[in-house]
């Protein structure tokens, strides 16, 4: 319970800060992936993604959003995959 606890604050925290810093943590992500290439890690900058999208601050055009929701594409299927391999 305590660790659902800390997980939805963090969600909640991620929602309440303004775009720039989403999008700072988001670069911070993306390096970090470049290290590890962990597929968590990619969940998060798919999670960082869909919060900066969405939110409303958020003063990307038309064009700036629609390069966030390719990449989040991507970055989805980069979180699907397990020890170099697809899952199903």
């Amino acid at each position: 319970m305590a660790t659902f606890a800390v997980l939805s604050d963090r969600v909640q925290r991620l929602d309440q800060l303004p775009p720039d810093a989403i999008e700072e943590r988001l670069a911070h992500l993306i390096r970090h992936y470049l290290q590890t290439r962990s597929p968590a890690i990619a969940g998060s900058v798919v999670r960082h993604i869909e919060t900066l999208c969405a939110h409303p601050a958020f003063e990307g055009g038309a064009t700036e959003l629609c390069s966030y929701l390719r990449l989040k594409t991507h970055w989805r299927w980069l979180a699907r995959q397990a020890n170099g391999t697809l899952e199903a």
